[in-house]
């Protein structure tokens, strides 16, 4: 059995908002996510010890696991996703980096983590902007919608 890949942030983050954008998982601990309650932009929770249950759902998708540092939780359930016959690979460094390198994260509820509305404004305005950059970048992208089908 092959070996699951690890991808930088930076490498990764160019595949977000695009088809071919793998399923991002993240499998860190409730202690981790509450210390740190973000998450990447599409990104599912589910807890890295029932990674079996979802497997059946996965086939035929590629899946990234997402953990705090990227080895321990995130290669173990990327194994099991592997022996299942899907094709799973890490985000390197997790989350950390991912975050370290500057790129946008969601808050798992900005306004339960934030009494004051100016500094909520604050931590979201990235994912605003990186929203906004979509819409003013894409407006003019083509749909291969099927013959015959309202858009």
């Amino acid at each position: 059995m092959p070996g699951f890949g690890s991808l930088s942030a930076p490498r990764r983050a160019r595949l977000i908002g695009t088809p071919e954008c793998p399923l991002l998982v993240d499998v860190r601990t409730d202690d981790d996510v509450a210390a740190g309650p973000r998450l990447i932009p599409g990104a599912m929770r589910h807890p890295f010890d029932r990674i079996g249950e979802i497997a059946p759902s996965l086939a035929g998708r590629t899946v990234v696991v997402i953990c705090k540092r990227g080895l321990k939780l995130s290669e173990g359930a990327a194994a099991h996703l592997l022996c299942h016959g899907i094709a799973a690979e890490t985000l390197k460094g997790g989350i950390l980096a991912w975050a370290g390198a500057g790129l946008p994260t969601t808050s798992v509820g900005l306004s339960r983590q934030y009494r004051d509305d100016l500094a909520q404004l604050e931590a979201g305005i990235i994912l605003h902007d990186a929203l906004y950059r979509r819409a003013r970048d894409g407006h003019e992208e083509g749909h291969d919608w099927p013959e015959g089908c309202k858009a």
